[in-house]
């Protein structure tokens, strides 16, 4: 039964059904799959009428695709009802996954029916199909059979080709480009052409024609390139509403430049292009639903990275009022997101922003709950923490927080929070208890207006949570409190109190509210103050609804603003009256109030404004006008310092919407410095966290400089200079860092600069930009980087050359620390090259001891390798007088150690065991246990190298006793674990499980304590125990103890020692040859970063073969890909040159991202191993490598 397939059993089913077969007759049923098909093809059928069939059904199997029944009966020279009759016919054969199109219902069936054809029949049918897709091509009508052609005619073409028929045909069909703009254009994306391309591959390699698969393989990569560039084509799917194409779209690109696309999706639809679009939400929802699709894990992508928080937050804000879940996107950004807002000069930390953290805070760590507290010294992060561990159920921790607040009003504030959290865990008791906090802290407030705030605050609070009753208590609470406030607080006070009664549906409060406000208006004398008032009763109107009433009262404060005989005062409040028509829904009046404003800034302000509350309302026609006005009324302000400020802030207007154009050009035209510098250092963060910078931009920015402020000029050419090096354009890199003010910053990006570029081969344009330093140390580092990389490639010739220009360098440093670094790496040098008199001159010159110990003892190695005893001695004496000369004890103990390891490489023996004595005579002076402890493991080593095994076992418990004394846990566990490394390395593994038993005692004790006072801080004393549980698992595999080893990765709670568990575990076992388990272990890893790098790292270890045999075990296709990456980088870095590319080429093609490792393996070995230069071939893989370098080098 466990081979019946599914037609079968479908079949079997229906006739059951039907009554057509009898249960009890098993010997009716045809026999299995084939028996079933053959019942259709009777002896009794006519040979002619059998063949006709069979010719149509042979032509179905061979189809790739549903298609229509005339598609089929146009092949074949059928008519249409012909076509339809074999379909009715054999209806339990097809299905029909698109209306009107149908497909052979099991691939069961499509083998056996093209098994009734021989090879020549299933030929000529196959070459007709291709005839009527290559007509289909070239007639372009965008019909069925054009679309069908250009997504399989690839196919078909590769059947023959594998039958030893017409493969220049296909190689010439997938190569021709012309076709791949059709495609795209009718796909509305570049799988097609992708998939005929890789088709070509795996037929070109198949065959070993290396210069078609080349051209295939470059085409590929030219295509994915292409496809990389096209995400302004992409959001065009998405502004014509097509947002399916899109996201179908998007699938083909990966991580953040996936994730980027995701969110540029949701920029177009809330706030940008589209935001007016009926099918906005819709679309919305669909991207978030793609963007859940992502994994969570930080270590992989963390897009605030890459992209702004504020955009995000904006999105967020309209995304939630659509009533669609934005945490998906808050739960994919960092851990320090919450804590980026908090303290960004443009997000206000308000009840909002507290809200948002509340959405994320259940994937906090405690440390960073800890980081705030310790960098946010805000009440209002106080409160965060509050809400945050009460969200984790830490009460106690939550408590002790908000009691740590000295401030009455914001204690209450917590305490409201902290109620509703309580409420909404169903603790009712906990929410109760918080209130009651919350009411007698606010009674503690002194000042009457913040009291009443608070008391206002609370009224709101209980009525969130039910408490009608209570919420009106603490209203009359507060109204007693009023007549103790000013007119203008007193108007504020009945504006909250009417939001109040209004929330609460006090009808009757509401109306007395409105009519005291409307008496204090009558009651005031000065015309300011009544239009203010007025504008605040507008607003309370607006809000009950009642438009018609607040039209009325938007009059009646247009009549106090004319009345106000202040030109300023005026003005203001022509601007805030602009603003209430617009609310009213009077845009004309609006208009002509703003025009009225005798200021001129404040109408530039009002208008821009207003042009934002257009945006905001979708008006895209209101919000052109008032942004043209705006332009307009910016160009006449009279006020240098003003007329700068409109036009930054128009500049940021534009940014926001996308127009960066616009945005550079309302900046060049801010003419005071301090106003510019600001906007551009604003302008260009944007672009670069946007990744929005174009070489256009780049250029400009060096031509005509535009930040004047050196600290925010540096930090923006800082991070320009830094990208420009990753992309590869160090002309503009180095014209960029050349502006940094700041002489450390512009000498390190010089610095990566030349590296850079010296890696790339272009060693004078490498050295020219080492010219551009000024500092000596700095410059010295370079040509001491230059010299190590000449050396390492082979030149020593320009190796010397750098390091004298070093050494040049090196003797101006003044300063005595930076001045030894130099000569150490520059004696390390030398003694490569084989100049020991000089190294040891340099060596010499060193202050520091220890360095200089170290310099000697690199001296005296190579001094023995050369048979130079003599000069090899009188290094050791001069070290060993250093030596008895250093002061510092611990220092000293290492110093002795170094020189006995000398001694003893020496032959010295003696001598060496002399040192040693007087080196654990100093080890017992060492105060720091961990210090001592390491002295003295690096003893018993050296005492169980020379065969003393007593001398090691006596260190071994004396180091044993050390330990036992320890008082701090921690320290203890650290101990131990160093000890049972060392008493592995001497094969003690008795001894050492012992001590590791003790360790894990150690952290269980700790683990139980910590879980039993439920202490948020005892993690974060001393070293963390989490750091300690991989080194157990490593230390288990070294003995062994593979299921124990794994048992305690498997307990491991915190994510990053989990990982590092399971990452050493796999190390172990790959390099045990336990490749299989290895990669099963790999898998379980948590943290992505550390799984897609151990999968890269273990296939560039593997041999083709191996690839084969492990890939499909793998049942995570983006752990398929990372172990495909590493091994297409193993072929990019061999020097193999009978490497075999074409087996990988035709299995593994279709990773596209990983094509081009192949083809640089291929123009690496074309350049410099080829006896011969193949033109056509270079030429080929120039076009999408940038190899004009090697050409020339190899050329030479």
């Amino acid at each position: 039964m466990t081979n019946l397939e599914p037609s079968y059993l479908r079949y079997v089913y229906d006739k059951l059904n039907s009554g057509a077969l009898n249960p009890e007759n098993a010997a009716a049923l045809p026999y299995g799959f084939i028996g079933l098909y053959e019942q259709e093809f009777m002896d009794d059928m006519r040979v002619v009428d059998r063949e006709s069939i069979l010719n149509q059904l042979a032509l179905w199997a061979l189809l790739k695709g549903p298609v229509s029944a005339g598609f089929v009966s146009n092949v074949l020279g059928l008519t249409e009802d012909e076509g339809k009759g074999l379909i009715d016919r054999y209806s339990s054969w097809f299905n029909s996954p698109d209306s009107g199109k149908y497909q052979l219902y099991h691939e069961r069936l499509r083998v056996y029916l093209l098994q009734k054809l021989n090879e020549h029949e299933i030929q000529i049918l196959n070459e007709r199909l291709i005839d009527y897709l290559e007509r289909a091509i070239e007639l372009a009508k965008g019909d069925e059979r054009e679309f069908y052609a250009l997504e399989y005619l690839h196919q078909h073409m590769a059947i023959e080709s594998k039958l030893g028929n017409h493969y220049n045909r296909l190689h010439d069909y997938v190569n021709r480009e012309s076709l791949w703009s059709r495609q795209i254009q009718l796909s509305k994306g570049y799988q097609w052409s992708q998939d005929a391309i890789q088709q070509g591959i795996k037929e070109g390699a198949r065959r070993n024609l290396e210069m078609n698969t080349i051209r295939s393989t470059v085409n590929s990569v030219k295509l994915m390139i292409q496809e990389q560039n096209s995400a302004k084509d992409i959001l065009n799917f998405i502004n014509e509403g097509d947002y399916q194409t899109a996201l179908k779209r998007a699938e083909s690109w990966e991580g953040e430049r996936q994730f980027k696309l995701y969110l540029l999706f949701l920029h177009e639809l809330t706030i940008g292009s589209s935001k007016d679009a009926d099918f906005g939400k819709e679309a919305c929802k669909a991207i978030l639903e793609a963007i859940d699709q992502t994994p969570e894990d930080h270590s992989v992508m963390d897009w605030t990275k890459f992209y702004p928080e504020l955009a995000i937050y904006k999105y967020h804000e309209v995304l939630t009022a659509w009533n669609l879940d934005a945490t998906i996107i808050w739960k994919r950004g960092g851990n320090n997101l919450v804590f980026g807002l908090i303290k960004s000069e443009d997000v206000t930390l308000d009840n909002y922003l507290i809200g948002l953290a509340e959405d994320i805070a259940v994937k906090l760590e405690y440390d960073d709950l800890q980081a705030l507290r310790e960098s946010e010294e805000k009440s209002e992060g106080i409160i965060l923490l509050s809400k945050l561990l009460t969200l984790k159920t830490d009460k106690q921790s939550a408590f002790r927080f908000v009691s740590e607040l000295t401030n009455a009003f914001w204690k209450s504030q917590a305490f409201m929070i902290i109620s509703k959290l309580y409420m909404g865990q169903g603790d009712k008791e906990g929410s109760d208890f918080a209130l009651l906090e919350a009411g007698r802290h606010a009674s503690e407030i002194p000042k009457v207006k913040v009291k009443i705030e608070a008391y206002f605050d609370l009224s709101k609070v209980l009525m969130d949570l039910g408490c009608k009753k209570k919420s009106k208590s603490v209203l009359t609470e507060a109204m007693l409190l009023k007549f103790e406030l000013k007119d203008d607080d007193l108007i504020r006070f009945y504006v909250e109190n009417s939001k109040i009664n209004l929330y609460q549906g006090d009808n009757k409060g509401l109306s007395s509210s409105i009519n005291e406000i409307r008496l204090i208006i009558s009651n005031t004398l000065e015309y300011y103050e009544k239009f203010w008032s007025q504008q605040q009763l507008v607003k309370v109107l607006l809000l009950t609804g009642d438009i018609k009433e607040a039209a009325t009262a938007v009059e009646q404060a247009l009549h106090f603003a004319l009345q106000i005989q202040d030109k300023r005062q005026r003005s203001r409040a022509f601007s805030d009256l602009s603003k209430l028509y617009i609310e009213i829904g009077n845009q004309k009046e609006a208009y002509r109030i703003a025009l009225e404003i005798y200021h001129e800034f404040d109408k530039f302000q009002t208008f821009a404004n207003l042009s934002k509350i257009m945006l905001e309302n979708g008006d895209k026609e209101g919000a052109n006008y008032t942004l043209n006005k705006s332009l307009e009324l910016a160009s006449e302000i009279p006020m240098e310092l003003k007329r700068s400020q409109a036009y930054s802030e128009l500049a940021m207007i534009y940014l926001n919407l996308g127009d960066i154009t616009q945005s550079l050009k309302l900046a060049l035209k801010i003419s005071r410095e301090a106003v510019k510098s600001k906007t551009y250092a604003q302008i260009f963060n944007f672009l670069i966290d946007s990744n929005s910078l174009t070489g256009a931009i780049l250029e400009s920015l060096h031509t005509n400089p535009v930040i004047s402020n050196k600290n925010r000029k540096d930090k923006v050419y800082e991070r320009l200079s830094k990208e420009l090096i990753y992309k590869g354009n160090h002309d503009l890199a180095l014209k960029v860092a050349s502006e940094i003010f700041n002489g450390y910053s512009r000498e390190s990006a010089y610095l990566e600069i030349s590296n850079s570029i010296m890696h790339k081969g272009k060693f004078d344009i490498a050295e020219n930009v080492v010219l551009e330093i000024q500092s000596n140390y700095m410059k010295s580092r370079a040509f001491i980087e230059m010299s190590k990389f000449h050396l390492e490639n082979g030149d020593k010739e320009r190796a010397v050359l750098q390091l004298n220009r070093s050494i040049e360098n090196a003797f101006d440093v003044s300063d005595f620390e930076f001045k030894s670094i130099l000569l150490l790496s520059i004696s390390q040098v030398l003694v490569e090259l084989g100049n020991k008199e000089e190294s040891l001159r340099f060596v010499s010159e060193i202050t520091g001891d220890l360095n200089k110990i170290v310099g000697n003892a690199d001296l005296s190695k190579i001094l023995m390798e050369q048979g130079c005893q003599l000069g090899s001695k009188s290094i050791i004496d001069e070290s060993l007088r250093v030596a008895s000369e250093i002061q510092d004890i611990q220092v000293k103990s290492k110093a002795y150690l170094n020189l006995h390891k000398i001694l003893m490489e020496k032959g010295d023996s003696e001598t060496a065991k002399s040192v040693l004595k007087e080196s654990l005579h100093f080890v017992t002076e060492v105060q720091d246990p961990i210090e001592k402890l390491r002295a003295y493991s690096n003893t018993s080593k050296i005492l169980m190298e020379q065969g003393d095994q007593l001398g090691s076992k006596s260190i071994i418990d004396e180091s044993l006793r050390v330990v036992s004394e320890i008082q701090d846990n921690q320290v203890k566990c650290k101990a131990y674990l160093n000890l049972c490394e060392t008493l592995m390395e001497k094969g003690d593994s008795e001894t050492a499980k012992s001590i590791l038993k003790e360790s894990l005692r150690i952290i269980s004790d700790f683990q139980e304590k910590h879980t039993r006072d439920g202490s948020i801080y005892a993690v974060l004393e001393g070293p963390d125990f989490f750091y300690f549980l991989p080194k157990i698992s490593k230390i288990l595999m070294e003995l062994g103890e593979k299921e124990e080893s794994l048992r305690i990765a498997s307990e491991i709670q915190n994510d990053w020692a989990n990982s590092t568990a399971y990452s050493i575990i796999s190390k172990i076992l790959m390099e045990q040859g336990e490749k299989e388990e290895s990669l099963r272990i790999v898998s379980m890893i948590t943290q992505g970063s550390e799984r897609v790098e151990l999968f890269k790292d273990f296939g560039m270890q593997m041999n083709f073969s191996e690839l084969l045999g492990l890939f499909p075990q793998l049942d995570s296709e983006s752990n398929q890909k990372s172990l495909i990456d590493g091994y297409a980088n193993s072929i990019a870095e061999s020097m193999d040159l009978q490497m075999d590319n074409n087996p990988y080429l035709f299995r593994f093609c279709k990773y596209t991202p990983f094509l081009s490792d192949i083809l640089f393996h291929k123009a690496k070995i074309a350049c410099f191993f080829e006896k011969e230069h193949n033109k056509e071939k270079l030429d080929m893989l120039s076009e999408v490598l940038d190899i004009k370098d090697w050409r020339r080098v190899s050329n030479c």
